[in-house]
């Protein structure tokens, strides 16, 4: 009798248990792949926002326009900041920063053009970075970024693409070189301290195309918090230099 009486818990057992195992087992499959989505979208918002954070911190001291590219008002005090496709541009609110989303390339264009009027008297290399051949008439201007790199010829632009830095180098070295002679200031902008003091070589920094220097690189930090405020004083100096320039020619 008691074999009898088990007998059919033992079967009900047998039934009812591979059921509940397999709905755990499928659980435990169905967690991951529901989770790890939002594991993503916790993730990419921050690594997005940082890469962003980068591109407009490289791309903001050579930003041409004052002027927002979409409604022509003037960008202010507080501009709109958004990184399309790997490009900074400005706004004057967010509706205007929306709308480029649609199609960027009329704003592009503009910041483009704005490049290449403000950089290219001032550019200076004389060669392309690329192949070193002379620029001449059929050179191109191809705007990096808000960075002016003028190319020998349409050919280049791929070769550019596939190794941006190494260009860019040879452009930021010849922009610091093309400086050096009346870069104006004696001392360091943000601690004050002689350039060179303990026969030590000053930091040299490019911030857009204009060269700063300074005792060290710690500096280059303190500067980037607020470098209008320090640039302010490199603009005076070299507001200053000209009218030295004339004096001594007189002289002469």
């Amino acid at each position: 009798m008691k074999l009898a009486t088990l007998l059919p818990f033992a079967l009900i057992g047998a039934i009812t248990v591979p059921p509940v195992l397999a709905q755990g087992h499928d659980h435990d499959q169905d967690a991951p792949a529901k989770q790890a989505p939002a594991k993503d979208k916790e993730k990419a918002p921050a690594a997005e926002g940082k890469e962003d954070q980068k591109v407009m911190r490289v791309q903001r001291p050579s930003y041409p326009l004052t002027t927002c590219p979409i409604s022509g008002k003037p960008l202010g005090d507080a501009p709109v900041e958004k990184v399309v496709k790997g490009r900074l541009v400005r706004f004057c609110c967010g509706k205007c920063a929306a709308k480029v989303e649609v199609d960027p390339s009329a704003a592009f264009q503009k910041i483009d053009d704005a490049v290449i009027a403000a950089q290219k008297t001032s550019y200076p290399l004389k060669t392309s970075p690329i192949s070193d051949a002379k620029l001449d008439d059929k050179a191109i201007d191809y705007v990096y970024g808000t960075r002016l790199v003028r190319l020998a010829s349409k050919d280049e632009i791929e070769k550019f693409q596939k190794d941006p830095k190494a260009a860019m180098e040879k452009v930021n070295k010849a922009y610091i070189d093309a400086q050096l002679a009346s870069y104006p200031l004696k001392k360091c902008p943000v601690s004050e301290e002689p350039l060179g003091a303990d026969k030590t070589e000053p930091v040299n920094y490019l911030y857009g195309t204009k060269l700063v220097r300074f005792c060290c690189k710690d500096c280059i930090k303190d500067f980037e918090k607020e470098p209008d405020k320090f640039l302010k004083e490199l603009g005076k100096a070299q507001e200053k230099a000209p009218e030295k320039a004339p004096g001594k020619e007189k002289k002469g």
